[in-house]
């Protein structure tokens, strides 16, 4: 069980796939209290990726292909879906309103109207002609960038309670907004005095070696789990870059 933290970073995708070896390794698949699964930070991210039927409806209209999204409810689009993935990997035909109410939830792939869904993955065979799993060996490969010249410390990015992502809805929010109403960096107090200069409550500019990001308020660690002598924290600076 994992976090997001390992997928964004430069080996993403190699960190996910070492889970799954390890996860592989130790028969740790396909049997109750087991497996490989990152945990998300909106409960229902996967459902709001794949059908935004509010939004694809406006974007239709607004570039003059609505007759293609004639839906008048979500029900109509979910069907829609359900004959879309018919036949597919993750098969959703099977799942029913009805059955969701009866079952209290589905789990795919669920193939048929009568098929109960799929609670648990490769209990009996993977997906593969043979039935077995296959590792993938990673090579080991060094961080893309390390501290050090002009860029000294280490920079986390990180977020705040009140906001999601960019802010965008929750900015919205007066209460939100009163809590968290802009970025700030903090760092270790030593930082201050190696730059010569007092950062408490001032102006920051963050300048990472490969992006660049100004206005942040600057502050040290507020009392909170200290901060790693090396690294510059700042937890907001990301709701402020995206939305630029």
């Amino acid at each position: 069980m994992h976090a997001r933290g390992i997928e964004h970073s430069s080996h993403g995708v190699d960190n996910c796939l070492a889970c799954i070896n390890l996860a592989l390794a130790r028969g740790q698949v396909g049997k109750p209290g087991s497996g490989t699964m990152m945990i998300t930070g909106q409960g229902n991210g996967q459902g709001g990726r794949e059908v935004g039927q509010k939004a694809n409806q406006d974007l239709a209209a607004r570039l003059g292909r609505g007759r293609y999204f004639p839906y008048r409810s979500t029900r109509q689009v979910w069907d829609e879906l359900r004959l879309a993935s018919k036949g597919g990997m993750s098969d959703y035909y099977g799942i029913t309103w009805e059955k969701i109410d009866a079952q209290g939830g589905v789990f795919w792939p669920c193939p048929t109207e009568d098929h109960p869904g799929t609670p648990r993955l490769f209990t009996e065979r993977f997906g593969h002609a043979d039935g077995r799993a296959r590792f993938l060996a990673m090579s080991y490969t060094p961080p893309a960038e390390e501290p050090g010249g002009e860029f000294p410390f280490r920079l986390t990015t990180g977020g705040v309670v009140y906001h999601y992502l960019s802010g965008t809805q929750t900015r919205r929010l007066e209460f939100l907004n009163s809590q968290a109403p802009e970025p700030w960096v903090e760092t270790q107090a030593w930082a201050s005095s190696w730059a010569s200069t007092e950062v408490q409550n001032s102006s920051a500019v963050v300048a990472p070696s490969h992006q660049y990001a100004a206005g942040a308020k600057s502050g040290y660690s507020r009392g909170k789990k200290p901060v790693a002598s090396d690294q510059v924290i700042r937890p907001a600076i990301r709701n402020q870059v995206q939305s630029r």
